[in-house]
């Protein structure tokens, strides 16, 4: 069991509009070009975390804080 959750509609909403307004995004598609991760992948999951700080901050229980997100990175 891998104990992931995703975040609310509204917070994916938050996280991929300011992706979207990032001068660090792929002009060629939805790839941030800090971590590699695919935007749309990496912004739904609540340990996912943005590398620039550009995502609001979701705590998370001690259990989940070191779990990685499922695009490989956090």
């Amino acid at each position: 069991e891998n104990n992931l959750n995703e975040v609310s509609q509204s917070e994916y909403q938050s996280r991929v509009i300011a992706c979207f307004r990032c001068d660090k995004r792929s002009k060629t598609g939805w790839k941030c070009t800090v971590c590699g991760c695919s935007i749309e992948a990496k912004a739904k999951w609540e340990v996912s975390t943005c590398p620039l700080d550009k995502w609001n901050k979701i705590p998370l229980p001690m259990a989940q804080s070191s779990i990685k997100s499922p695009c490989g990175c956090n």
